[in-house]
């Protein structure tokens, strides 16, 4: 038998118009337990589905469990590439349970489902087996989604291509819509999301360049002298405010662990409000306090803690 090639993708290859996207619980206090992938690369993943799926047209289902009572908002990196769509807050852990999730499925009219979600053994699991059963074909997008541990997340993948999902990546997803550079209309969306999530492509160039290791951080450039900087000046300014207290024969009113259980006082002080909106809006204290920013606001950047310096999206392959 004589086969012949054509130059045609595969079926098995996505296309922006034969499928439809769920995107599913990435609410903070279910990636607050995530271990399985770090929380900045894993909303970094979710921001350039969510960008590519809009950009493509791709019809997007949102969905959250218990917004208001525990689990939290889901990530501003997916509702800023969809302002203005209604989420769909379920109580079900399997979202293909929820009546209203379904309803959704239906409408669109799509039997190739892309899923991403967490956590990956339970939320990504019960839904792609169970549209598996009713006839879906079924994709998960395996780097974003996370798990409480490594060995959550891999053996719910294996649970899953076992039973005939397909796994790709954020980047694949991109890609694989986008396809062929020649489709100048989309081309500079394509490269400019991968750009913007720091993926390892989008070059701006026609011509391909070699992949090449990220940059090491630069720790004696200024990004990595400004937080030690911050506190020489700050105890420099405190020695000279002492000389000068001194040489005008002023002492300081306070003891220095009063006056430094006093600037605590403060710093608490200024984190009720905050978190008291954010627990009358019928967030749980742990999200209240993680959505108010408690943390940043109380302690700052530590000495050495400074940002390590993101690989530069411009270089990489481009094919």
């Amino acid at each position: 038998m004589t086969i012949t090639a054509t130059p045609t993708p595969g079926s098995k290859l996505i296309s922006p118009t034969d499928h439809a996207l769920v995107l599913i619980d990435f609410q903070s206090q279910m990636s607050f337990a995530t271990k399985s992938i770090d929380a900045v690369t894993l909303r970094n993943n979710a921001a350039l589905i969510s960008h590519a799926a809009k950009g493509f047209g791709v019809p997007t289902i949102l969905t959250t469990v218990a917004e208001k009572s525990f689990s939290g908002p889901m990530f501003s990196e997916i509702t800023d590439a969809f302002p203005g769509q209604k989420l769909i807050d379920r109580t079900s852990m399997n979202t293909w349970e929820d009546a209203a999730v379904i309803d959704e499925v239906n409408r669109i009219g799509k039997t190739r489902l892309v899923f991403a979600g967490l956590w990956t053994s339970v939320c990504i699991v019960g839904p792609t087996l169970s549209a598996i059963d009713q006839g879906f074909e079924t994709y998960v997008i395996a780097d974003a989604c996370g798990d409480v541990s490594d060995e959550a997340h891999e053996r719910a993948m294996d649970r899953m291509i076992q039973a005939g999902v397909r796994p790709m990546t954020s980047l694949q997803y991109i890609l694989e819509l986008q396809r062929d550079w020649a489709r100048t209309e989309t081309y500079d969306f394509t490269t400019g999301v991968a750009k913007s999530t720091a993926a390892p492509t989008g070059s701006g160039s026609s011509t391909p360049r070699p992949c090449s290791a990220p940059p090491k951080a630069d720790t004696d450039g200024p990004a990595g002298r400004a937080p030690m900087k911050m506190y020489l000046l700050s105890a420099g300014a405190g020695l000279l405010v002492g000389v000068v207290y001194s040489l005008l024969h002023v002492r300081s009113p306070a003891p220095p662990l009063v006056a430094l259980v006093g600037l605590l006082g403060i710093l608490v002080g200024e984190q009720i409000v905050p978190v008291g909106q954010k627990l009358m809006a019928g967030l749980s204290p742990a999200v209240a306090w993680a959505e108010a920013k408690c943390a940043p606001h109380l302690f700052g950047a530590l000495p050495g803690r400074h940002a390590q310096p993101k690989p530069d999206p411009t270089e990489g392959a481009g094919s």
